[in-house]
């Protein structure tokens, strides 16, 4: 193999690489939002069955200056955090535009409250990735279930549960 070969074969290499660059850090970004989703609304989830199951009032929270969401509960007439591995304190990836719509708010902190009557607060989370791909986590009325709604090209809903997906 001579010097002029390896060199093209170099060439070529770095001239595939920087074509494919670009794309894999979309899908690397589509994928990072994709799980912050999954994760908000199964996070959601537990809390809406934990409510119902120890008939207690439980709450998801989000922190918009820290970007990170978590799980309280009512105990003694004040919100604690819910002290399992399941519902430890999560960050939101900072390239990722979080927008809340209907929450209320407590201490600087957004909310949604699960009742244990199976009720909850409704509203919308709306993720945005630097791509401008589009993911709502919301619920429309105080009896329905959270859930993702992702938005195609042409801002087509397309209503998915990623828990769910097989």
């Amino acid at each position: 193999m001579t010097l002029l070969e390896l060199i093209l074969v170099m060439v070529l290499l770095c001239t595939v690489l920087a074509i494919a660059a670009p794309s894999l850090r979309g899908f690397f970004s589509n994928r990072e939002i994709n799980e912050t989703a999954s994760k908000i609304n199964s996070m959601m989830r537990y809390a809406s069955t934990m409510a119902i199951s120890d008939s207690n009032y439980y709450r998801f929270n989000y922190n918009s200056d820290k970007h990170e969401f978590w799980l309280t509960y009512l105990y003694e007439g004040r919100y604690e955090i819910l002290e399992t591995d399941y519902s430890k304190k999560i960050s939101i990836p900072l390239d990722i535009d979080v927008d809340i719509e209907d929450w209320q708010r407590d201490e600087g902190s957004y909310y949604v409250e699960f009742s244990p009557m199976g009720k909850n607060s409704p509203g919308r989370m709306r993720l945005t990735n630097p791509q401008e791909r589009v993911i709502d986590i919301l619920c429309l009325s105080s009896t329905e279930r959270y859930q993702v709604v992702e938005y195609d090209e042409d801002d087509e809903e397309i209503t998915y549960d990623p828990i769910e997906e097989k």
